[in-house]
């Protein structure tokens, strides 16, 4: 009897696991956009160094709702003739950091309540390996606060 109340138990567990719905991990992933070439990036041949590169757009899919690509505003110039998100970053172990920052009108992120944008951080963190050289950033890994 015994038995046969712990085939129960573990199969009505099994049932109650299956039904819950399975989630992918939203995948938030910026891009210049319309926004062109601007900003700087150096490479003191150790260590790259960006700053004011222009983001234009986000593309964020996998969330439970709002998955799109939507325009990112901000303060970096660009070639496409705006203001746009605001990408800096450096590789020193001594100054290791990656923000961005800007607004996001169609989600209402950065946006005051006069509708004007506001720039806040989109994202921030640190590198903990890259790989690069003087003709930019090909790959990082790296961890935000968050």
């Amino acid at each position: 009897m015994f038995a046969k109340l712990k085939m129960l138990g573990v199969a009505a567990a099994a049932a109650v696991l299956m039904a819950a719905p399975a989630y992918a991990a939203p995948v938030i992933d910026f891009g210049t956009g319309l926004a062109g070439e601007g900003g700087t990036i150096t490479w003191d041949g150790t260590n790259l160094i960006g700053s004011n590169i222009p983001i234009g757009a986000a593309s964020i899919s996998g969330a439970p709702s709002h998955n799109g690509v939507f325009a990112v505003t901000g303060t970096a110039s660009g070639q496409g003739g705006s203001t746009f998100g605001s990408l800096s970053f450096n590789t020193n172990p001594n100054n290791n950091f990656i923000t961005l920052s800007g607004c996001i009108p169609g989600l209402s992120v950065g946006i005051d309540a006069n509708g004007n944008c506001a720039p806040v951080n989109l994202m921030n963190g640190f590198f903990t390996s890259f790989s690069g050289g003087a003709n930019g950033l090909v790959s990082a890994i790296g961890q935000s606060p968050w």
